[in-house]
């Protein structure tokens, strides 16, 4: 019996189209190329609506075993790599674990976080490490104050910041980043971060500033404020 994947998602009317595009002479071709175990076929449904376009993609596997084997995969460059593997031999890797206050609005961001006697550093905490270039930095968690090098950046009980909602960010199509149609001069020497911007991918929390901020725009403001902390800003 075959088994169907199911996804759904949204974008606006002006970026419809490269959508499908990217989709059909892209990504499509690629899922093909990769002779992925137990695949059988991808399927495209498109819904134009009034002020959005909804998007359906159905792939048919073997068995649910093939389904299960896929998800546990993140397509990148060059092939498909085991999300297992990428987390335990990626040093860049960050969790996201956000605080809320006691009226349920997200406010605050971890920095590390322990899990089975092991800790790891937090996306935001990760992202500014490498972009404010600390690698060669030693990390002490001292308490209220988390210490990176000689910096220090204050923290409470749970090893959580305030989050600085006061930022304005950029934003750009991924698939106009793929078709280089965005000039190198606008993201040179800054701190890129990718993830999904529509309003079905489930991604979103509370915040006095946005009762639906997309979990994007929290981690780049939770990282914009540590490496504002970090600078002295």
């Amino acid at each position: 019996m075959a088994i169907k994947r199911i996804r759904h998602g949204w974008t606006n009317l002006e970026n419809a189209d490269k959508y499908q595009k990217l989709l059909h002479d892209k990504v499509f071709p690629g899922i093909e190329a990769k002779q992925i175990s137990g695949y059988l076929s991808i399927e495209l449904f498109r819904a134009d609506l009034d002020n959005k376009v909804g998007f359906i993609t159905i792939m048919t596997f073997n068995s649910l075993k093939n389904v299960i084997d896929f998800n546990r995969y993140l397509e990148v460059e060059g092939g498909f790599l085991p999300i297992a593997d990428i987390v335990s031999n990626g040093a860049k890797f960050g969790i996201s674990n956000v605080l809320a206050s006691d009226d349920g609005y997200i406010d605050k961001y971890t920095t590390i976080i322990k899990l089975n006697n092991y800790f790891y550093y937090s996306t935001p905490l990760i992202l500014t490490y490498y972009f404010l270039n600390l690698s060669n930095e030693e990390i002490k968690n001292e308490g209220e104050f988390l210490t990176i090098g000689t910096e220090k950046v204050q923290v409470d009980n749970d090893g959580g910041f305030l989050i600085d909602f006061e930022h304005t960010f950029d934003e750009y199509e991924f698939h106009d980043i793929i078709d280089k149609s965005i000039p190198a001069v606008e993201i040179n020497d800054k701190l890129v971060i990718v993830g999904i911007n529509y309003t079905g991918g489930g991604d979103h929390q509370p915040t006095r500033k946005d009762i639906r901020m997309l979990g994007l725009e929290l981690t780049a403001h939770a990282t914009q404020t540590l490496i504002d902390m970090l600078r002295n800003d």
